[in-house]
């Protein structure tokens, strides 16, 4: 199998996640950086991948599969909506 980097895996979670693993299609663990909150890209070889991020408010981790080509790929795991109206309030805008 070819290991060479062939496109870019971004993770990204609603409202945020953290990264727990990313496995292959073949069961070998991808190499996560220090710190692992999304959003998160991550250089990977073309093929799929299982992603499982995890948000201390959820009661469970979520799993997402993800598929990345050479022009890349993403992984997207929603925990749970933003309301726009309340986070612009939130924010002062």
């Amino acid at each position: 199998a070819d290991l060479t980097p062939a496109g870019l895996l971004v993770i990204d979670a609603l409202p945020w996640g953290e990264v727990t693993e990313v496995v292959d299609s073949d069961g070998r663990s991808v190499a996560l950086p220090t710190t692992r909150t999304t959003p998160l890209a991550l250089s990977v070889s073309a093929g799929e991948y299982t992603v499982t991020i995890r948000n201390p408010r959820h009661p469970s981790p979520m799993r997402v599969a993800a598929r990345v080509t050479a022009s890349g790929g993403s992984a997207l795991a929603e925990f749970s909506r933003i309301d726009a109206a309340a986070y612009l309030k939130k924010a002062g805008l």
